[in-house]
């Protein structure tokens, strides 16, 4: 798992193959910052993770727009191109489950804190 910083550093992101997992606010810190998880390099990248790259960035944009159900769709599949566990989708997915009842509040900026 990797931070937006650590992702914004030269030639990360050009390496690498990531997902977003979630928006957190750390201890000791008052930004959130944006996590991932590598999925490994993108030059060895096999077809479905690419795909999990681009369905986890789908399903979170439509969360942080407040779109839980678009969401959750998303993590559906991802898990399906995952042989049917992903738990960190999971946690993503049961929040969304959770808005989905309970709407955030008006200034819910997507983060979690942790």
């Amino acid at each position: 798992m990797i931070s937006e910083d650590v992702l914004k550093e030269p030639g990360v992101s050009d390496t690498f193959l990531v997902r977003p997992l979630d928006v957190v606010v750390v201890k000791g810190r008052s930004e959130p910052t944006r996590i991932y998880e590598v999925l490994g390099f993108k030059s060895e990248a096999a077809e479905n993770v690419r795909q999990i790259s681009t369905v986890s960035a789908q399903a979170m944009r439509a969360y942080l727009n407040r779109d839980f159900k678009q969401a959750v769709q998303c993590l559906q599949l991802v898990e399906q191109f995952k042989g049917g566990e992903d738990p960190a989708g999971k946690v993503l997915s049961d929040r969304c489950r959770q808005f989905l009842k309970h709407a955030p509040p008006p200034n819910w900026d997507g983060s979690e804190v942790l």
